[in-house]
């Protein structure tokens, strides 16, 4: 994942391990989540243009990593 550099997958700069636990220092991501977002918009949904804008980020993400 450290390889990974693209603008839709947040970087992973390091990794450490102590005896409990696996620690992942990672790019800050400005901003709420998704279910956050979504509970402030009627009836929990987002406008299908809004909604295709955020899918098409996905799928290149995830075609960018195969």
């Amino acid at each position: 994942m450290e390889k990974l550099d693209h603008d839709h997958i947040a970087k992973l700069f390091e990794v450490f391990e102590s005896h409990k636990q696996v620690f992942f220092i990672m790019e800050y991501v400005n901003g709420d989540s998704l279910h956050g977002y979504l509970k402030m918009k009627p009836n929990r949904q987002m406008p299908e243009l809004e909604a295709k804008f955020l899918w098409r980020q996905v799928v290149q993400a995830i075609h960018y990593c195969h």
